[in-house]
């Protein structure tokens, strides 16, 4: 074979190869992927631009852009009435603004983490633009954190912190503040390029979008004191308080030390809801229900406008919820009364807090539901049992009985309560006794004891309702935790100089255990199961054991909470005891 020969099959060789290689290739494997974000090459006007007066800025990167999430990022301090229109072109952010600048003021573009290179996503971390519409560019600087007053955790929906030069109480509900921005999802705040002056500090969660704290609903947060901005606070652009916006809670007090002025707000919804019926029902005859958008101060009064009658209704206000109010009827004449008719009274406040009556008039209808219905419907009530459903009962919890409607009359001659050992029953002594909390509550008050099954049997015509209708024979059976299985935290707390709250949560910051505490002692939370852990304590300063929100007219700050710094673990037969020396408020 000649060497022409030779090479020829070469190539050949080399060429199939190399289609084979194609062919089998499927998805590029790609190079490193990219995590750089873009990065600014130049803008008109200049960053950093004085005597501006245009009404439209670009901003070029290296690389082509786009803006994610800016509604929840960008921010203009300080704010216009008009809202500029931002949008991404190819490389460029452009910025058209829709009303005139003020005169001799520095403006913050703030985009936060709103613009991202087009592929892979990459943000530039806490971006913003800075012109001057004056012969410099103001250089003062405000940081902090904003958490939630009631568990001291972030709004993760970010809340904007306000500076204002005037100091009335009304000027966050009229005016647009001088500066602002925007917490981050960890609370973590920067106020920057702020004139020398003096401003009050206002947050809010400004749920309509008009930097105005002009709904009940929106939780709200203020300095105690005015902030007094002067050259002493210059912070450089090119110093940490960017690097610190990605740090957390535990490194606040390290991380706001070298930055002066630095400040700590809790945000809170005040109670001042202007109160009414949310909602009436009458579901059944016999029942009608009232539910309030909040609670009720004081009574509800009920005034009949269709029918004359005294003592004909019965009412119920549970203490946990008192936001409704059921009232069941007696009288059968107003039961069998398709359409009842009420002027109902009840008491809000004003505007300086004294409470006064309003009422409404209110039309409950009752219409009889479609179909046959059995004759039997209507002669039982139901009686439901706490124990239901649960394998083991805590020998801390209470055994109770929920009826489905009042009740006239209890026949305890017909209600068997028994303690089961090996085969054997043994009679339990034991009190039916109604809960103050409901009208349809009963507790069964017994001596509980540790890892015994228990039987509760009530016989046909136990229980007898108002109404006249009869309970069906009824069995609860349930069976109480060994001794053994349950843990202990003993937490040893000083520094208490008033009363306190302590409470013992679990992971979800449920409220599983309770003390009122008012000097230096050993809380003990015992018969705990095994599991997870959190003690929090509220500065009860008005004595009412409750946590109490703040009042922004009054100057009053929510009372204030502390967790401990770690949560517990509780194990079986175990006591896990702890010291807490709490803060000076």
């Amino acid at each position: 074979m000649n060497s022409r020969l030779i090479k020829c099959a070469s190539l050949s060789g080399m060429v199939l190869f190399v289609i084979i290689s194609c062919a089998k290739i499927g998805t590029p494997t790609g190079g490193i992927k990219d995590i750089i974000p873009p990065k600014m090459e130049g803008s008109k006007p200049e960053a950093y631009a004085t005597n501006f007066d245009g009404k439209k800025i670009d901003i070029m990167f290296d690389e082509f852009i786009q803006l994610k999430d800016l509604n929840k990022s960008f921010v203009v301090s300080p704010p216009m009435k008009k809202k500029p229109e931002v949008t991404a072109r190819g490389k460029t952010v452009e910025i058209l603004l829709n009303e005139d600048l003020k005169p001799n003021t520095t403006y913050r573009f703030y985009f936060g983490d709103a613009i991202v290179d087009f592929h892979e996503s990459n943000p530039i971390r806490n971006f913003d633009f800075v012109v001057s519409t004056g012969n410099y560019i103001d250089s003062l600087v405000l940081r902090g954190r904003v958490l939630k007053a009631f568990d001291e955790q972030p709004n993760k929906d970010g809340i904007f912190v306000m500076l204002y030069s005037k100091f009335q109480d009304s000027i966050p509900r009229k005016q647009l503040p001088d500066y602002i921005s925007k917490a981050n999802a960890e609370g973590w705040f920067t106020l920057s390029h702020i004139r020398s002056d003096s401003f009050m500090v206002f947050a809010l969660n400004d749920l309509n979008q008009n930097y105005l704290f002009d709904n009940p609903g929106e939780a709200i947060a203020f300095s105690d004191t005015l902030v007094q901005l002067s050259t002493k606070n210059y912070l450089p652009k090119d110093s940490l308080f960017s690097i610190l916006d990605t740090l957390r809670s535990d490194s606040l007090r390290k991380i706001l030390a070298p930055f002066k002025p630095e400040i700590l707000l809790y945000s809170f919804v005040e109670h001042h809801q202007k109160q009414y019926v949310k909602k009436y029902t009458r579901t059944v005859p016999e029942k009608l229900e009232f539910m309030f958008n909040t609670q009720i101060y004081d009574t509800l009064e009920l005034t009949p406008l269709n029918f004359l009658k005294k003592n004909w209704s019965v009412s119920e206000r549970p203490i946990r919820n008192d936001s409704i109010v059921t009232y069941w009827i007696t009288d059968t004449a107003v039961i069998h009364q398709d359409t009842l008719r009420f002027k109902v009274t009840y008491n809000i406040k004003d505007s300086v807090e004294n409470l006064k009556p309003k009422s409404d008039t209110i039309t409950l209808t009752y219409r009889k539901p479609k179909g046959r219905q059995s004759k039997k419907q209507g002669k039982l009530f139901n009686i439901e049992c706490s124990c239901a459903g649960k394998s083991m009962v805590d020998i801390t919890d209470k055994i109770l009985l929920n009826m489905s409607m009042p009740v006239k009359t209890i026949d305890n001659s017909k209600i068997y309560f028994f303690r089961m050992e090996e085969g054997k029953a043994s009679p339990v002594k034991f009190e039916l006794k109604h809960d103050s909390s409901s009208i349809l509550r009963y507790v069964v008050n017994f001596k509980m004891e540790s890892d015994y099954d228990y039987v509760l049997t009530l016989d046909t015509l136990a229980i007898t309702s108002l109404y006249q209708n009869n309970n069906d024979s009824t069995t609860f059976k349930f069976k109480t935790q060994k001794e053994d299985y349950y843990g202990t935290i003993k937490m040893n707390l000083s520094n208490v100089n008033d009363q306190m709250i302590v409470q013992l949560l679990d992971p979800k910051e449920n409220l599983v255990q309770q003390k009122i505490i008012d000097k230096n002692q050993i809380v003990v939370f015992n018969y705990l199961n095994p599991g997870k852990y959190m003690v929090k304590v509220i500065y009860d300063n008005n004595h009412n054991k409750l946590w109490d929100t703040g009042d922004f007219k009054k100057k009053m700050q929510p009372e204030r909470v502390l967790y401990f710094n770690k949560e517990l673990t509780v194990r079986s037969n175990w006591d896990d005891e702890e010291t807490w020396e709490l803060d000076d408020l």
